[in-house]
């Protein structure tokens, strides 16, 4: 499968790459395939503008494993991906955050789009993209499955103030 939300998302990650000081040789390398993981958020319009979205499904997701592996895992590119975060809202939208480590620099993926369920099946849709992306979804995780595997589950609460072990607890991150 192709992803075509991957151009915009490889532009950005090959331009903080570059502001990074890394060789062109290594960031194009590793844009490719952290903008495949990041596309596994993208997310697709409803099917009906009635079809109501399962509350238990809408918040945030966090990316916990990529192949069965839990993060931080090494890609096949010299890059370490360390995080990610889904945001399901109940309006059909979404955002998503991916988080990797090129050498010393940090190198953030953003997404947005949105997103439709029937079933177990989630329909995920780029903005601005017509190809679609299913994940299934098991009540407690999400995942996706492609060239790789992607598992998302929800955050741990850490006591009883709600507090999450991620670092964009309750607010949108920045883009």
């Amino acid at each position: 499968m192709r992803f075509p939300i991957l151009v915009p998302a490889i532009s950005r990650l090959e331009r903080r790459a570059r502001d990074a000081g890394l060789p062109r040789s290594w960031h194009v390398a590793f844009a490719r395939p952290l903008a495949a993981i990041i596309a596994v958020a993208v997310v697709a319009n409803c099917s009906s503008p009635t079809e109501s979205l399962p509350p238990e499904l809408t918040g945030r997701w966090t990316l916990v494993a990529v192949d069965g592996q839990a993060l931080p895992v090494e890609l096949d590119v010299g890059a370490q991906l360390v995080g990610g975060d889904l945001q399901l809202s109940a309006d059909g939208s979404y955002w998503n955050q991916t988080r990797a480590n090129i050498g010393s620099a940090m190198v953030h993926g953003w997404s947005e789009g949105r997103w439709s369920v029937s079933g177990g099946q989630i329909t995920l849709r780029p903005n601005g993209q017509s190809e679609a992306i299913s994940a299934k979804w098991g009540g407690t995780y999400i995942e996706i499955v492609d060239s790789r595997s992607l598992q998302y589950k929800r955050p741990v609460t850490l006591g009883s103030v709600g507090k999450t072990d991620s670092a964009f607890s309750g607010r949108q991150p920045r883009r």
